[in-house]
């Protein structure tokens, strides 16, 4: 059998491609919505901007995310514990941006055999890395699991991220009753900090 048609081959090929797909989708909800900030308040479905499409065509994640959140604090007025909240959720898309780069940037080894035994190598990703300013090869050791595992956080994510977007807009709208704990809280935790609400527990 090919080792493109091995089903643990296809599922390591598709769950990178889920990951990578669903991913787009936050890019796509952050780019929206910084369309919909920049709109006049009386716009409910502002139309196509192609100024901005030019702004837009050469940002990457990072400084999408950064003027995203940095709009959203702006133009939502938000209180104390709101802003806790969506600094929280900041840094956990700056998560989701960092393992998508190594996904991304990542060298794959897929599908190899030893040509002794015939026998599968098991699947390897590695990149480069700087530490202590030392250009380093470092196995990234990401699994098929890992990858539906961090599909299923990405998608809540982004439920988050989309409540966010909503009530930061809603808010520079006018309508300065919506907050974002009516549906997300942060918790701390044994030194660990995250955000519930939209199926995160």
């Amino acid at each position: 059998m090919p080792y493109e048609r091995r089903p643990e081959v296809r599922e390591l090929h598709n769950s990178i491609g889920l990951y990578m797909t669903v991913f787009s989708e936050l890019a796509s909800l952050m780019r929206r919505s910084i369309h919909e900030f920049l709109a006049p308040t009386g716009e409910e479905f502002p139309p196509p901007n192609r100024l901005l499409d030019v702004m837009f065509a050469n940002m990457t994640a990072k400084p999408l995310a950064d003027s995203f959140y940095s709009m959203a604090r702006e133009v939502g007025n938000l209180e104390a514990t709101d802003v806790a909240i969506k600094n929280r959720l900041r840094r956990e898309t700056q998560q989701h941006i960092s393992f998508r780069n190594d996904l991304a940037h990542a060298e794959w080894s897929i599908g190899w055999e030893n040509a002794e035994t015939g026998g599968a190598i098991p699947p390897s990703s590695v990149r480069i890395k700087s530490v202590d300013g030392v250009p380093r090869l470092k196995d990234m050791g990401i699994t098929t699991s890992d990858l539906y595992r961090a599909v299923r956080y990405l998608r809540v994510h982004i439920d988050q991220v989309r409540f966010v977007a909503r009530t930061c807009r809603d808010r520079q709208r006018g309508n300065r009753d919506p907050r974002l704990a009516d549906q997300l809280a942060l918790v701390q935790e044994k030194g660990r900090s995250w955000v519930t609400g939209f199926g995160a527990e």
